[in-house]
């Protein structure tokens, strides 16, 4: 995926529902977020820079990712992915880490598969809104 993934990309990759623009004031203009379902097969267009991925040599790398739900209403797990690929990358890793974000509630008319909150990324940014 390129890195000028644009929000028209997303729409066609993902679905009108589950692509939202940002519009906030705080946030990048032109940045959007996808709303992430459990088992469903993502593209994250760069790894976040965490330690984790750095240790894995992939900050900054494309790979596509699953979201594995807890069974216990714990926080789910993510399965990375070689991209375009079946092959799975190393053993799961935390959302933070893959740089999928959570929210509150309020957009619980939206997506309703994890109590309390739904999950989220950016996939032509790799970090959060500041």
């Amino acid at each position: 995926m390129p890195a000028d993934f644009s929000y028209d990309d997303a729409v066609r990759r993902y679905g009108k529902n589950n692509v939202e623009k940002c519009e906030a004031a705080h946030q990048r203009p032109g940045l959007y977020r996808v709303w992430v379902k459990p088992d469903c097969r993502y593209r994250q267009s760069k790894m976040p820079f965490s330690e984790v991925n750095m240790h894995m040599h992939i900050a900054g790398m494309p790979m596509d990712f699953e979201v594995i739900p807890s069974e216990h209403g714990y926080a789910p797990s993510v399965q990375l992915y070689e991209p375009d690929t079946d092959v799975k990358f190393s053993s799961p890793i935390t959302c933070g880490e893959a740089g999928i974000y959570y929210t509150a509630s309020k957009f619980k008319q939206r997506h309703d598969w994890h109590v309390g909150g739904y999950y989220y990324f950016y996939p032509d940014y790799s970090g959060a809104c500041s």
